[in-house]
C-alpha cells in the first residue's frame, strides 16, 4: 500500500512539474489577421533610436494589432507595459491616443497627442491623431490646422487630404455666413474679419476678394479694395459684379476712362446690374461736356444766354439724353 501511494504521489508531481515547465514556455498570445477596425488611423511608426529596443517594439506592434483587431482593452494593457518600462516611447503614446478615440474619449485621446508633440512636434501620426480628436470635440479649426500641418510634412496623405477639404468647405460656408450677417447688421469690421478667414481657407475664390473688396469700400479702405477686386478679377475675369466695383473705385479715383471701360464690361455681361446704366451716361456726358468749348461752358454763369446758346448745347446733350432713355 505505502508502495503503491509513493508511484502515485510521484506520477502525481512528475504531471505538475510537467504542466509548470509548458505554462513558462507558453508562446504570447497572436491575433488573429483579418481587416483593420480603424483603417483611418495611421500605425505609429517606430523611429531607428527605438526600434533598437527589441522587447518594446514587439509589444508596441502587438497592441496596433491587438486595436485593430477590436481588443481596446488588450491593447491598452500592451502599451501602458511599454511605457512602463520605457516612458519615452512615444510612438506606443501615440498608439494609446488611438485606443482612447476608438474608446469614445477624445479627450483623454488629445492629451497623449499633445503629450507626444511636446516631445516630437512633427510626428506625423500624432498630428493626424489630434486631428481626429479635435473634430470629435467639434474644434474643427483646430482640426483643420492640424490637418494642414499633417499636409505640410506628408502632402499625399489620404485621411488629411479629405479631412482638410471637408473642414475648408465648412470653415469658408461658416465665415461667409457670418460675415453676411456682420453686414446686415452694420458690424463691418466683424465682416471684414470673417472674409480674411474665410479667405485663408479658401484663398482662391474670387467672390470671397469681391466680397471683402465691398466691405474694404465701404470702410473707406479704397487702397485694398483696389487690390482685392484686381484679384477678384484675375481669378474670374467674368464677374460683372467685381468688374462694377472696380469702375466705382477708379471713377472715386478721378479715372473715368478705366471706370467707363469696367462699366461697360459689367453690363455686357448682366444687362440687369443696378444702376451701371445710369453711371454710364453720366461719365460719357461728362467727357462730352469736358471737350465742350469754352463759352458752352460758361452758358451756366453767364446774365444773358442766347437762343443760339440754348440750341447748340440741347444738341449736344440730346443723344446721350435719348440714350440713357432707351436703356
Amino acid at each position: 500500500m505505502t508502495r503503491r501511494w509513493r508511484r502515485s504521489a510521484l506520477a502525481a508531481l512528475i504531471a505538475l512539474g510537467t504542466a509548470a515547465g509548458c505554462a513558462r514556455t507558453v508562446p504570447p498570445a497572436v491575433v488573429a489577421p483579418g481587416p483593420d477596425r480603424y483603417p483611418d488611423y495611421p500605425r505609429p511608426d517606430v523611429p531607428p533610436d527605438l526600434a533598437r529596443l527589441a522587447a518594446s517594439a514587439r509589444a508596441h506592434n502587438l497592441a496596433w494589432a491587438q486595436l485593430q483587431g477590436g481588443d481596446l482593452r488588450g491593447a491598452d494593457r500592451t502599451l501602458r507595459e511599454v511605457l512602463e518600462r520605457t516612458p519615452s516611447y512615444y510612438p506606443s503614446r501615440a498608439a494609446l491616443g488611438f485606443v482612447a478615440l476608438a474608446r469614445g474619449t477624445a479627450d483623454v485621446a488629445l492629451q497623449a497627442f499633445d503629450r507626444v508633440l511636446g516631445v516630437t512636434p512633427g510626428y506625423v501620426p500624432a498630428l493626424i491623431g489630434r486631428g481626429e480628436a479635435l473634430l470629435e470635440l467639434g474644434r474643427e479649426g483646430e482640426a483643420f490646422e492640424s490637418y494642414q500641418a499633417v499636409l505640410e510634412r506628408a502632402p499625399a496623405d489620404g485621411v488629411a487630404m479629405r479631412r482638410v477639404e471637408v473642414l475648408r468647405f465648412r470653415a469658408v460656408q461658416s465665415d461667409v455666413a457670418s460675415a453676411r450677417t456682420a453686414i446686415g447688421a452694420g458690424r463691418l469690421a466683424d465682416a471684414r474679419d470673417a472674409y480674411d478667414r474665410a479667405l485663408k481657407a479658401s484663398p482662391d475664390s474670387g467672390f470671397l476678394y469681391r466680397d471683402l473688396a465691398e466691405v474694404e469700400q465701404r470702410l473707406d479702405n479704397d487702397a485694398r479694395a483696389r487690390t482685392l477686386i484686381d484679384r477678384a478679377i484675375a481669378l474670374d475675369d467674368g464677374d460683372a459684379r467685381a468688374l462694377a466695383l472696380r469702375a466705382d473705385l477708379a471713377r472715386a479715383a478721378g479715372q473715368d476712362d478705366v471706370a467707363l471701360a469696367d462699366y461697360r464690361r459689367a453690363l455686357a455681361l448682366d444687362p440687369a446690374l443696378p444702376e451701371v446704366a445710369a453711371r454710364i451716361n453720366e461719365i460719357e456726358t461728362g467727357l462730352k461736356d469736358a471737350a465742350l468749348p469754352t463759352e458752352f461752358k460758361a452758358i451756366g454763369s453767364v446774365a444773358r444766354v442766347t437762343r443760339g446758346d440754348v440750341a447748340a448745347l440741347l444738341a449736344h446733350r440730346m443723344p446721350a439724353l435719348l440714350q440713357a432713355a432707351a436703356r
